[in-house]
């Protein structure tokens, strides 16, 4: 018989293994994107990253998507300006593909994982501010964007 720690060893190997089999397409500064919205910036503290101030605030690139269609998962790195949540949206091709939110000024790593039937229209990722309320900051530093494998056939009908 397993014991919970055995059984929770087992389930933290497993989700390990699921994360090595997925294949690095791209690594990326944030801060080395193009800024959006009237208040984006450059910071330091807590890292070198940027700085999302109010809504519409943000930053984005061009993503380097290859294997679509697929699955797909992007790797956020983050943090707040104070100990109350920060999020940010995050847009492929002007469809939004998730939410981050960073909770403390300690960065952090927040995971998106979402799938692509066909090739986007275009290849830009923007992060943008849409829940600012004037309690805090969004700060990002980087992003790396992972293929994590093929779409999985839907299950058979009942």
């Amino acid at each position: 018989m397993k014991t919970p720690y055995n059984l929770f060893a087992g389930l933290m190997f497993m989700s390990v293994s699921l994360y090595t089999n997925a294949e690095l397409l791209q690594q990326f500064e944030l801060e080395n994107g193009t800024l959006i919205g009237d208040y984006s910036g450059t910071t330091t503290s807590p890292f070198d990253g940027i700085a999302c101030y109010g809504n519409d605030d943000g930053v984005e690139t061009d993503a380097s998507l290859s294997g679509v269609p697929g699955e797909f998962r992007l790797d956020l790195r983050g943090a707040s300006s104070n100990d109350s949540s920060a999020g940010i949206s995050v847009y492929l091709s002007g469809k939004r593909i998730g939410t981050a939110s960073f909770a403390g000024t300690e960065p952090t790593t927040v995971s998106i994982q979402f799938d692509l039937p066909e090739q986007p229209t275009d290849s830009t990722l923007s992060f943008i501010l849409e829940t600012d309320n004037g309690s805090n900051d969004t700060y990002l530093d980087w992003f790396e964007l992972h293929r994590v494998g093929d779409i999985p056939p839907p299950p058979p009908p009942p």
